[in-house]
């Protein structure tokens, strides 16, 4: 049966496309719908009070959401696949630590399931994704 035969390249499809989907829309609103601008002022106040340069928060406003657009479309395209899981894990990690330090008890119901589809494609899925720009030109 092709199911069975090809179970595991089109699981890690579905999940490399729906981790994708995530981050390409989250990064899309944080870049055209909000606006730079309008994601740094919604943070203006809380980093005001922490005494966070406006440049830092804007270079990390920068960095989170073209991370989170670009990074969201090359994982639907299994362009450099490895890479992209990488700076994606990075960017995790630094809005962790920014809505950690504006609200101790953050909800992580957003960020925590990303994290582990970033992990469940690095260390399980990836070795079975077939369907990839990655494959198709031989990048390693």
């Amino acid at each position: 049966m092709i199911i069975d035969q090809n179970k595991y390249e089109i699981f890690s499809l579905i999940v490399r496309v729906f981790t994708g989907l995530l981050f390409l829309f989250q990064g899309y609103d944080k870049v055209f719908k909000v606006g730079i601008k309008g994601c740094v002022e919604a943070f203006k106040v809380d980093t005001y009070k922490l005494k966070i340069p406006d440049s830092l928060l804007t270079m990390v406003v920068v960095f989170t959401s073209f991370t989170e657009f670009l990074g969201g479309a090359f994982l639907i395209l299994g362009f450099l696949y490895k890479y992209t899981l990488i700076f994606l894990g990075l960017d995790l990690i630094i809005v962790s630590i920014a809505f950690g330090l504006v609200q101790p008890m953050w909800d992580t119901k957003h960020a925590f399931p990303r994290f582990l589809l970033i992990v469940l494609n690095m260390f399980v899925l990836i070795q079975f994704d077939k369907f990839t720009l990655d494959k198709l030109f031989k990048i390693d």
